[in-house]
C-alpha cells in the first residue's frame, strides 16, 4: 500500500509536469520507517479496548508513511552520489545506472514528492516534523562530509553520535513523532519519538558492526565506512589500539598507502566493536523504557520483535 502510494504521487507529478519518475528507485527496502509509523500509530490510539483506527486516519497515515520512504530513499540516492556507491540492495544505483546527474535530478524530485505526500496528510503539525527531518538530513550528511579522521578520538565520538541523530535517528524519530499526531495523541508524540530516536541510534551502531564484517552478513560489500572515509563508531571506539590509530589517521593523508582489509582486521581485533557493542545496548535498553507503557500491546509486538533481535545479535558481539 505504501508504495501504491508513492507511485500514485509520482503518477501526478508525471501528469502535472510531463517529466517520467523512475519507479524503480522506491520500494526495494523494508519498509521499516513506515512500518514505526503505523505501529507507533495503533499504539497511540489503543486505550486498552482496541480501538481501531477509521478510514480517514488510515488515509493519513498512509500518505504519511510513503512521504517518509519516500524522503528516505530520496537521502539514499544522494548518499549513493556522493559515497560514489555502484550497489544499493543488491541493485545498480540510479548514479551507477543513469549517471550523477540524473541521479541528483531523481533525488530532488522524490525530495518534492515527499512534500506532496507530507501536505496530502493535512496536519501542519507533521509538516513541520517532516520538515525538520528533512533538514536535520542534509545537516547531517554536511557534518559526514566533514568529518576529520585525524581529530581527537573524543571529538569523533561526539561528531558520530551528533551524524547520527541528525541522520539515520531523525527518520525514526519523526516517523514515530509524526504517527501520534495523525493519530490524535500529540501528547504522546514526546515518548514516542524519543523511542524512536534511540533505535535509530542502535540501529546505526549496528549497522556500522555489519559494515565491519561483525555480527551479521552484510549483504553487500564490507568496509565501504572506511573506503568512503565515513564516521564508523567501532572503528572511533579501537583508536586506542596504535595499529588503528596510524592507520585511520592515514586515510585523510595518503588514503592510497592503506591496505583496508588490513584495517578492518585490526579494528575487528580490537575492543571497538565490542564497546559499540556495549553502547548500542544502552541506546535500547532506553526504547524498552519508553516502550514499556504500550509494551502488553499486540500492536507493539513488532517493534519489541525487532528490539529484541537487534539486541540478540549486539549480545553476541559483546560476547564475541
Amino acid at each position: 500500500a505504501v508504495v501504491a502510494c508513492i507511485h500514485g504521487a509520482m503518477d501526478g507529478f508525471e501528469r502535472r509536469t510531463g517529466v517520467k519518475m523512475d519507479r524503480a528507485a522506491v520500494g526495494g527496502g523494508k519498509m521499516l520507517r513506515p512500518a514505526f509509523l503505523f505501529a507507533a500509530a495503533r499504539c497511540a490510539v489503543d486505550d486498552g479496548a482496541a480501538v481501531g483506527i477509521g478510514d480517514e486516519t488510515y488515509r493519513r497515515l498512509l500518505h504519511a508513511a510513503a512521504g517518509l520512504e519516500t524522503l528516505h530513499t530520496a537521502s539514499l540516492v544522494h548518499d549513493d552520489i556522493i559515497d560514489r556507491a555502484e550497489v544499493r540492495r543488491g541493485k545498480p544505483t540510479i548514479s551507477a545506472r543513469l549517471g550523477n546527474h540524473a541521479a541528483i535530478a531523481t533525488g530532488d524530485l522524490l525530495f518534492g514528492v515527499s512534500g506532496e505526500l507530507c501536505a496530502a496528510v493535512g496536519n501542519p503539525a507533521v509538516t513541520r516534523i517532516f520538515a525538520e527531518a528533512a533538514s536535520n538530513l542534509a545537516a547531517g550528511q554536511i557534518r559526514e562530509m566533514n568529518f576529520d579522521g585525524q581529530a581527537t578520538p573524543a571529538a569523533q565520538r561526539l561528531d558520530y553520535l551528533a551524524i547520527a541523530g541528525l541522520k539515520t535517528a531523525a527518520l525514526y524519530e519523526c516517523a514515530c513523532r509524526a504517527a501520534c499526531q495523525v493519530a490524535g495523541r500529540p501528547g504522546l508524540a514526546a515518548r514516542w519519538g524519543t523511542f524512536g530516536r534511540e533505535f535509530g541510534l542502535a540501529f546505526q551502531i549496528s549497522d556500522d558492526l555489519i559494515d565491519l564484517g561483525v555480527g551479521a552478513e552484510a549483504g553487500k560489500p564490507i568496509l565501504q565506512d572506511l573506503r568512503n572515509r565515513k564516521p564508523n563508531l567501532a572503528v572511533i571506539l579501537a583508536l586506542g589500539d596504535p595499529r588503528v590509530r596510524r592507520s585511520f589517521g592515514q586515510l585523510w593523508g595518503d588514503a592510497s598507502a592503506v591496505d583496508l582489509e588490513e584495517l578492518g582486521g585490526f579494528v575487528r581485533e580490537s575492543e571497538g566493536p565490542r564497546r559499540a557493542a556495549a553502547l548500542a545496548l544502552d541506546h535500547l535498553r532506553a526504547c524498552d523504557e519508553h516502550l514499556e507503557p504500550d509494551r502488553a500491546s499486540p500492536h507493539a509486538a513488532f517493534l519489541v520483535d525487532l528490539v529484541e533481535a537487534m539486541r540478540g545479535r549486539l549480545v553476541e558481539v559483546g560476547e564475541g
